[in-house]
């Protein structure tokens, strides 16, 4: 039986409803971390399998195992939110049900944030796995500094949640999360917390997201998590110029969608906003951070790479095609943007060279 210190330092939040078939591979997880010092605080939402038992049983034999029980189904945004003042830690690490830490998840996490106080919002590489635990897909990448990760935080989530580690003060006076967000409450819940503080992710995979008909990223309708999204991207956009975009215009650039916009006059107000998005960053940046503000270049052109290909083949696309050529001017002329020299950007992407040649 491990002991647990009146104070740990981490307190992992582990959000069940119904996932017994996944539930002792998450926990033997974090039975298995080379880092001791944390508690696991176990938010059942109304299970009707056989959750509770397992909990249950790990209580019994490590006393770091907490639930708490909830006597009807209300979200896992409700779940996190009822979890977070319990939490004893000075850091929240977050891990869905049904998936998995690696070993050393925890100690790598602790150590950065100890290192680097300026940071309130940390997460990972990971991998893909299915039912079974088999990997689907190998190391996938996340943005990795704070510049990169808060631009994409602002038009679309780039985190899983599970490989997410925060600081609790700063959790709690961004607001936690909100109970109203029922569908990507994570993104809003960044989107509030870099407020506060600087964001970063550990290259290196220290989880494995499982990806099954359940879970609820599948389960629940693609429309259903737009919907929330732009309205999450709307507030975004809002606190930093304190103007509010509609949704189609929301639309028109949000990062995490195949669908092209309405039509010309959302897109190129869309295009407008951008840019204006994108002077305010660039501003942020102290004179010193040239990487920074490099790095953010690449975000936006990689951005408008993206809008570019969803929307060419639209009927109105001349109409617009003039707004996205301009946006890309003013980042590589006045901005001074060498994108062919921005390997770290583009090392995958060599093919993407001759195009922008073209397009000058």
């Amino acid at each position: 039986m491990e002991n647990i210190s009146a104070n740990p330092k981490v307190t992992v939040i582990v959000a069940n409803y119904n996932t017994a078939q996944f539930l002792e591979s998450c926990l033997d997880s974090l039975c298995s971390q080379t880092y001791k010092d944390f508690e696991v605080l176990v938010i059942d939402d109304g299970s009707t399998d056989n959750s509770v038992d397992i909990i249950n049983r790990y209580i019994q034999h490590d006393r770091r195992f907490r639930l708490i029980k909830l006597s009807r189904n209300h979200g896992v945004t409700y779940a996190r939110h009822v979890a977070l003042p319990q939490c004893k830690g000075e850091y929240i690490a977050i891990l869905d049900s049904d998936d998995i830490a690696l070993p050393r998840r925890l100690e790598k996490q602790v150590l950065f944030l100890d290192a680097n106080p300026e940071v309130v919002l940390l997460g990972s590489y990971y991998e893909i796995i299915n039912t079974k635990g088999d990997i689907r897909s190998g190391r996938r990448s996340v943005p990795i500094t704070d510049v990169e990760i808060r631009w994409r935080v602002t038009f679309g989530n780039c985190l899983i949640h599970s490989s997410i580690m925060y600081r609790k003060e700063a959790a709690i006076n961004c607001g936690g999360y909100d109970r109203a967000v029922l569908v990507a409450e994570d993104a809003d819940f960044y989107s509030r917390i870099i407020r506060i503080g600087k964001a970063a992710a550990i290259p290196e995979v220290l989880i494995q997201w499982r990806s099954h008909e359940k879970s609820m990223t599948k389960y629940t309708e693609q429309v259903e998590i737009d919907k929330y999204s732009l309205i999450i991207l709307q507030k975004a956009v809002c606190s930093l110029t304190s103007q509010w975009v509609g949704t189609e215009v929301a639309e028109a650039v949000f990062y995490n969608t195949k669908n092209p916009a309405k039509n010309s006059a959302f897109f190129k107000e869309g295009m407008g906003m951008l840019i204006q998005v994108f002077n305010l960053f660039h501003a942020s940046q102290t004179s010193g951070s040239s990487l920074s503000r490099k790095r953010l270049s690449g975000c936006l052109l990689k951005h408008l790479l993206k809008i570019h290909k969803r929307n060419r083949k639209e009927s109105w696309w001349k109409e617009g095609q003039e707004a996205w050529l301009q946006t890309v001017r003013t980042l590589i002329f006045q901005y001074n943007y060498r994108w062919y020299a921005d390997w770290y950007q583009f090392r995958y992407k060599l093919k993407l060279l001759p195009y922008l040649w073209r397009l000058m």
